[in-house]
């Protein structure tokens, strides 16, 4: 399989099937800057089981001030919810247990996650730096990639159970109070397409979202919030829909610009306010979004 097969453009909504697209991904680190801003990200924060590994404690600071979105919050045509950090917490080592078996199995040697950073980072992104680190060259594991991301797909799914996940306060509230208002409400995160809508069901969130954003298709975040951001425009029949995007990390905020739409961040994650400031609103839970 070609690198362009294993990651042709994606977007899905709840009723369309996956279909090739014409996205070459074939990385050229020295032409293209990762948007994600994947290597200033730190390690912490990524808790599984059998690690002492814990979001480090923050100094308080003071929330940013400034507003520079466009319109007011909830006046925007479509959103872009990230999963992990913004509407959910998963307390539960699921996720990064279908990450080492999918490199173990491509390196044929035991290969985890540590010393990599993963916050705002996205899940092929992911294994292509944890390969780089643990020295499995790029021709052994990318002809095997498809295959790679499709078990990390069934692996969750088949440990559903074991799911541990928190929903953030303020979102059941802010998702009701934007569907109410008849907008269009999809995700645009670094999961996986069936991890991300399983983690979504586990917690009774599913049904709030018909446009899914995922990074099957994609090693790079702002490629994936562009072609969302795209995709939410053609459900709506309007190019210059205006859509939001919300999430809790730099990454995040960096894929937002680089797609040209607005983003507030929710520092809900190991990310300061201060360290979110870059964000058109920076707020400390979703709970202060006004509602009216």
């Amino acid at each position: 399989m070609t690198d362009q097969e294993a990651f042709p453009r994606l977007i899905s909504t709840s009723t369309e099937t996956q279909a090739g697209s014409d996205l070459d991904t074939s990385i050229n680190v020295e032409q293209r800057q990762d948007l994600s801003t994947e290597t200033q990200l730190p390690t912490e924060g990524w808790s599984h089981k059998g690690s002492s590994t814990a979001p480090p404690e923050r100094a308080p600071s003071t929330i940013p001030t400034h507003n520079s979105l466009r319109r007011s919050w909830d006046s925007y045509d479509a959103y872009l919810f990230d999963i992990d950090g913004t509407l959910l917490h998963c307390k539960d080592a699921v996720h990064y247990f279908a990450f080492c078996d999918a490199l173990t199995r491509a390196a044929g040697r035991p290969v985890n996650l540590d010393g990599i950073a993963v916050q705002g980072k996205i899940d092929p992104g992911i294994l292509r730096d944890a390969f780089h680190h643990a020295g499995v060259p790029e021709q052994q594991w990318r002809p095997q990639l498809a295959s790679l991301l499709q078990g990390m797909g069934e692996h969750v799914e088949a440990h559903a159970a074991e799911f541990d996940i928190e929903v953030l306060p303020g979102v059941r509230e802010t998702l009701t109070h934007l569907q109410r208002r008849g907008k269009l409400l999809g995700v645009g995160t670094g999961n996986l397409q069936r991890i991300g809508w399983a983690k979504l069901s586990h917690c009774g969130l599913r049904d709030f979202f018909t446009l899914g954003g995922f990074s099957d298709r994609y090693e790079m975040r702002g490629d994936m919030i562009a072609g969302a951001v795209a995709a939410a425009r053609a459900t709506l029949h309007d190019p210059e829909a205006a859509v939001l995007v919300l999430g809790d990390t730099p990454g995040d905020i960096a894929a937002a610009r680089f797609a040209g739409v607005d983003v507030i961040a929710i520092a809900t994650g190991i990310y300061t306010a201060a360290q979110l400031q870059a964000a058109d609103l920076v707020i400390s839970s979703l709970l202060e979004l006004p509602r009216t």
